[in-house]
């Protein structure tokens, strides 16, 4: 036995078995490196230090690529490039990697699909910093029709989209076609429970603000209104605080020229303000200019229940 040899056929399935094992070990290998590659480079974003994650992610963005050019580790070393660059404000570069990102994913999954997603949203977002609207809906309508294809109506991720569609709408001034988005994506948020809870309130603040805009008050008042019961039923984060959507309620009631509901809607802010005080989002000064400006609608409206009716003056 210990002469025996193997038969020349027999050396394609061997070789064959050699490389079959010898392959997944090399691939692990690369994969390893190449994600402790973007590691650097997440790690040098995260110190905070912007400058210092540029030349680490330009050098790790360099070597991904002669290793494993086109591959998904090479498209997040841009990606990571990109979010450097939207950091510093940089939004002209932050567009160009994002577009070679995506240029990436489609070589791999082919275009208009769900793959490009994330970029797109990404490339819309650096549109609309540079004030790129058109453009930035171009992209946006782009990321709908992908969403759309196998989605329901109703779907809670194509209505995001659209939200964000209405408010590329509302920036570029096609008023009335935000206006329809808003009320679509209202209703399908408010149909999708504690889900969309989140979504629903920022449609509605969008909503109520682009009526606002357009000196719809009434109507936006409406919408503050819905909201409000919305934020007083579960507080979320202070940028969109029940004091807040009261400030804003108080204001539209001035607008209206109703002087006693604005005043109630600034004193119920002002409890809320004041039940803020001494704590650490405590903002005193809007605590005393709501003051003032309540004893300036006191002191008009008492000025103006005094004076006489009109067609009064003169009668016995």
């Amino acid at each position: 036995m210990s002469g025996a040899r193997i038969h020349p056929r027999r050396w394609v399935p061997v070789v064959a078995m050699l490389f079959t094992f010898a392959l997944p070990a090399a691939d692990a290998q690369l994969a390893t490196e190449l994600n402790g590659l973007n590691g650097l480079c997440t790690a040098a974003i995260r110190s905070g230090d912007t400058e210092e994650a540029l030349r680490t992610c330009r050098r790790v963005s360099f070597d991904i690529e002669r290793l494993a050019p086109g591959s998904q580790a090479y498209i997040t070393s841009l990606t990571n490039i990109g979010e450097i660059k939207w950091q510093v404000a940089n939004y002209v570069d932050a567009d160009a990697f994002y577009g070679d990102a995506l240029k990436a994913v489609e070589a791999i999954s082919g275009r208009n699909t769900p793959a490009s997603l994330p970029l797109l949203g990404k490339i819309v977002e650096t549109k609309i910093k540079r004030g790129k609207f058109i453009d930035a809906e171009a992209v946006l309508r782009r990321a709908i029709a992908i969403q759309r294809k196998g989605a329901a109506p109703n779907d809670p991720a194509l209505a995001a989209l659209r939200l964000r569609q209405a408010d590329l709408q509302a920036l570029s001034h096609q008023y009335p076609e935000a206006e329809r988005g808003y009320l679509d994506v209202i209703t399908v948020f408010a149909a999708g429970g504690a889900a969309t809870d989140a979504m629903l309130r920022t449609g509605l603040q969008h909503y109520a603000e682009l009526l606002e805009r357009e000196q719809k008050f009434a109507r936006a008042e409406t919408q503050y209104l819905r909201l409000l019961a919305l934020v007083e039923k579960k507080p979320s984060d202070t940028s969109l605080s029940p004091a807040a959507v009261l400030d804003r309620l108080g204001y539209l009631a001035e607008q209206l020229d109703r002087q006693a509901d604005a005043m109630s809607y600034y004193q119920r802010e002002l409890v809320l303000l004041r039940a803020r005080s001494g704590k650490p989002d405590d903002k005193a000064d809007d605590i005393g200019n709501l003051e003032a400006k309540l004893s300036s609608l006191k002191l008009s409206l008492s000025q103006s229940l005094s004076l006489p009716a009109a067609g009064s003056a003169g009668r016995p």
